[in-house]
């Protein structure tokens, strides 16, 4: 019996008073199941009551916040202990997820005072029998602190159900077989970038396709000397050849490597000063619109005639050991930067110094093609050292030497990044030369975001212009870009874009328009943050490793203020969050943004219809909790049908009806059928996918009786939602159902504080010529075998709005329901309501494992008892740590002995807790619990 339980902190939970005894046992079981994505949802919500939610198009998990999903003895176990928690939730288990290597940890909101980081980020890929799927991310925020909880995450995972890839042949992946390939593609000879892999293509950023077997390679043609030059990256199918994905990798402005003679390993730290100065253009304009003065040249390198090699400091200034006089010199090349002349020979300056002097090593020539040497050195290097101030562990820059800037390409009007290198053009064609202060900052801002592992894009467009309005504070950028013009720039971040949902921005959805809308925030937040650019700097700046996909919307408005954050708890407030919400709200992103339940998110809100089209909307929608019976419709991918929304109607005929989704809808459906009343439904049909139906949508057909009263519930595969419309199709002509529905505008309540009991909002609304009775509405209560009448105030001039308030209420579970005279003389109600009714709880037991509280252990197991101390984590599906992080728990045997042999053989064993005062009917009893049966360990079963 292969079997792994955690149980720790276990309380008792009751209103008011406690008077009894109960006594818990548990047992370790024998088998376990995978929990329905669905299910897992709703259980999360449920445990985090805090939780803000943010869903993709198709209903999948987009971002979640909320304080403490997950806890852990480490940051990194904390991470990983959410996967093992809420995996389900996303459609994945601990073994289809590994690290993305070069982000695969983040830290973030750094203190410069105490040198630590107040978060960390982890970075997950999905994978499908151990090959990764394209483009796809689980991103887990941790705050650093006791406990480490994890607090924020972002997923673009895709729902696979299943599939694998099968049998795959050794030359799946051939270099030969990408040569051809991206020739075919581009139509001329290209090179690879690098060896080709094997990737699963599932659709892209928050989009689901079906699943392909790829192979993934970068290509490259032309020549960047005379603006030829292309990169690619493209997903080819294995099977057929085809081009599945395609992606250009050269990234622009937006109109329209040489190699080192010094090594770094020869560089020597010596003891006689210098400084090492370049004329460079000033302020933020081109170069025909602006003066040069002399600038420091950071980290750049230095070499003696006498054999010495030396690196300058972030100023320029450096010393070398001399016996006597001694020659100078530089190009602009240094320790993370290197600068090739793509118009010619690279410039180079020297000077002598005599022994014991001080050398200022200065370049004077301004003529195009060295000033463009000159500022892509200067900026590169001032852009890479503001950005480590902020975070000095940024991925991959805080390591990274000699990146290549190629200046002087021999065309116009543009300047791009290729993933690689950043890349400027000459003066021509009406433009100037572009390698100046801010296109420079630009480009940078690309190998940003890509070495974040975010999309490109708008976002990529808009962060570029971001990065340069953070070091120039001018929000035009590219003044002079074309000479004719030194007033005006190309863009400019002090505007007005509006997010739409679709069409990207008010500006345009072209990504460079549409990148204005990040630019804007950001300048409308440094203007609201006068006095602290500090803080709004590294927020910026920190969101670019937090930020997934390529999109600009509410999802980076939760970001910004996650990072602003001091208390772990945004429900308070933070810090700037007045500001940070204004400078969105210019830009129409707010809370708004954030979808709300649909009117008829339940059975008893179902909206009345009839045979036709109707309009199907399940974004922000909620679970029903109406079990399914997947029997009824086996094989068709059937799950719990939830996030869902409703459909009343009566049959207008006998004879066979028809409910229909098939490729009518965004997202991945079920659809199920019942007949009764909401308080006693009984399902009559159900799909998951239907045979022909594109984007697995739903489709059936149920035989119905003339007057039968039918619910249609629309909901989704594994908690997807979205948009979409279901055809209704029976016997007979279409037939008005005379029905009155209930709708509560401000929702129901789940707990009732018998104190202070809420008002709830009712507003009626008849169908057909049937209308409400006005002032006729009624509510009545039950609790145990009493029922009493509530009070129904009309609150609007129709006399069909009401305010509803309850009697006196017992600290026991509630029933309540309403009703109302319809026009026709026949009474309607609302189906039944509940909800639970305390003021508070008194816990009367706590234990978290870190003592002995009395627990016993009894069971006949030969191996594997219960046992209590600090998890040993062996990596083979016991756990890292405890639940709460302090150290103890009961676990079954816990012990490194045997290959950490530490599963429940040869019979069962028994946990029963000491004896405890529960004899209240509301008591609760809350654990929290590890298992595993073994099916996904990694390397052996338990």
């Amino acid at each position: 019996m292969n079997t792994k339980l955690i149980l720790n902190q276990v309380g008792i939970a009751a209103c008011m008073t406690i008077t009894g005894f109960l006594t818990v046992g548990l047992e370790a079981a024998t088998s376990g199941k995978h929990t329905d994505s669905a299910l897992a949802f709703n259980q999360f919500k449920a445990a985090n009551t805090k939780a803000v939610i943010l869903q993709n198009e198709a209903g999948g998990i987009r971002a979640l916040y909320s304080p403490g999903m997950s806890h852990g003895g480490t940051a990194s176990d904390s991470a990983r202990n959410y996967v093992a928690e809420w995996g389900d939730m996303h459609g994945i288990t601990p073994d289809q997820i590994q690290p993305i290597e070069t982000i695969e940890e983040v830290p973030l909101q750094y203190d410069r005072v105490t040198g630590t980081y107040g978060l960390t980020l982890f970075n997950y890929e999905q994978t499908v029998s151990g090959i990764p799927v394209h483009d796809t991310r689980l991103m887990t925020l941790v705050k650093n602190e006791p406990g480490y909880p994890v607090i924020h995450i972002k997923a673009d995972l895709k729902p696979l159900k299943g599939w694998t890839p099968g049998p795959i042949a050794n030359d799946a992946v051939s270099s030969v077989s990408a040569l051809q390939a991206g020739s075919r593609f581009l139509g001329e000879k290209v090179t690879l970038s690098e060896e080709p892999t094997l990737v699963v293509f599932a659709g892209g950023e928050q989009v689901t396709e079906d699943p392909v077997l790829c192979m993934s390679f970068e290509i490259t043609a032309g020549s960047k000397a005379d603006d030829t030059y292309k990169k690619w990256l493209l997903l080819t199918s294995v099977e057929t050849g085809e081009v599945i994905y395609q992606q250009n990798l050269i990234l622009n402005c937006g109109m329209n490597c040489a190699s080192v003679a010094q090594a770094l390993g020869n560089m020597s730290v010596g003891d006689v000063s210098g400084q090492t100065t370049s004329l460079a253009t000033d302020g933020s304009g081109a170069d025909i619109c602006e003066s040069e003065s002399f600038y420091g040249m950071p980290h750049i390198f230095v070499s003696g005639s006498n054999g010495q090699n030396v690196i300058a400091d972030a100023n320029g200034n450096w010393e070398m050991p001399s016996n006597g006089n001694v020659t100078v010199s530089s190009s602009f090349a240094g320790q993370y930067f290197v600068v090739n002349n793509e118009a010619g020979s690279e410039a180079n300056f020297s000077t002598s110094v005599s022994d014991g002097g001080t050398a200022e090593l200065q370049n004077t020539d301004t003529s195009e093609y060295v000033l463009a040497e000159a500022n892509a050195y200067l900026h590169l290097n001032l852009i890479r050292d503001f950005v480590l101030s902020y975070n000095p562990s940024y991925p991959v820059i805080s390591t990274q030497t000699q990146m290549p800037a190629n200046v002087n390409l021999g065309s116009s009007c543009n300047a791009y990044y290729d993933g690689g290198s950043t890349n400027y053009y000459i003066e021509s064609g009406g433009c100037s030369n572009t390698s100046f202060s801010v296109i420079i900052h630009h480009e940078y801002g690309h190998h940003l975001v890509n070495t974040a592992g975010s999309g490109q894009n708008e976002y990529g467009e808009g962060m570029g212009d971001v990065m340069s309005v953070l070091m120039s504070g001018d929000a035009q950028l590219a003044r002079g870009f074309f000479t004719n013009d030194c007033a005006n720039g190309i863009r400019n971040a002090d505007n007005n874009c509006q997010y739409q949902a679709s069409g990207c921005s008010s500006c345009g959805s072209a990504i460079h328009s549409c990148g204005q809308l990040i630019s804007g925030v950001v300048w409308d937040l440094l203007e609201l943050m006068p006095d602290d650019f500090d803080t709004a700097a590294r927020i910026v700046i920190d969101s670019l490793p937090l930020h997934d996909g390529t999109s600009i919307d509410g999802a980076i408005l939760l970001d910004y203020l996650i990072l602003d954050d001091d208390d772990g708890d945004l429900s308070n407030g933070t810090p700037n969050s007045d500001k940070i919400y204004n400078a969105f709200g210019q830009h129409g992103i707010n809370e708004d943004n954030i979808p709300v339940p649909p009117d008829n998110d339940d059975c008893s809100t179902a909206r009345a219809v009839t045979w036709g089209s109707w309009e199907v909307n399940t974004t922000g929608a909620g679970s029903s909790g109406v079990p399914v019976d997947a029997n009824q419709c086996a094989d068709t991918y059937m799950t719990a049908c939830d996030p869902d929304v409703w459909y009343r109607l009566v049959a207008c005929g006998s004879g066979s009806m028809t409910v229909s989704l098939c490729g009518s809808a965004t997202f991945d459906t079920d659809l199920a059928v019942y007949t009764g009343d909401c308080s006693g439904l009984s399902q009559i049909a159900c799909n998951g996918d239907a045979a022909d139906c594109a984007n697995y949508t739903s489709s059936l057909s149920v035989d119905v009786t003339q007057g039968q009263a039918i619910y249609v519930r629309v909901g989704g595969y594994n908690g997807a939602s979205g948009t979409g419309t279901v055809i209704i199709d029976g016997p007979g002509e279409p037939c008005d159902d005379e029905v009155i529905v209930f709708d509560f505008p401000d929702g129901l309540p789940d707990v009732i504080d018998p104190n202070d009991p809420p008002a709830i909002s009712i507003s009626l609304e008849g169908s057909g010529d049937l209308s409400p009775v006005p002032g006729s509405g009624r509510m009545y209560v039950a609790q145990g075998d009493t029922v009493a009448e509530g009070t129904m105030e009309q609150s609007g001039p129709s006399g069909n709005s009401y305010l509803a308030s309850f009697p006196t209420l017992d600290c026991q579970p509630v029933l309540y329901w309403f009703e109302v005279d319809g026009s026709n003389g026949t009474t309607y109600g609302s189906g039944d309501k509940s909800a639970e009714v305390y003021s508070g709880f008194e816990v009367i037991f706590e234990d978290n494992g870190d003592a002995d509280g009395g627990w016993v252990v009894s069971g006949n197991a030969t191996d594997g008892q219960w046992d209590r101390g600090a998890p040993i984590n062996c990596g083979r599906c016991d756990p890292p740590t405890d639940r709460d992080g302090t150290g103890g728990c009961w676990l079954t045997d816990n012990s490194s002995a045997s290959n950490c042999n530490s599963d429940v053989d040869g019979g069962s064993t028994v946990l029963t807790t000491p004896v405890m005062d529960a004899s209240d009917p509301n008591a609760v009893v809350n654990y929290s619990r590890w298992y595993s049966n073994g099916s996904d360990c990694s390397g052996a079963s338990p």
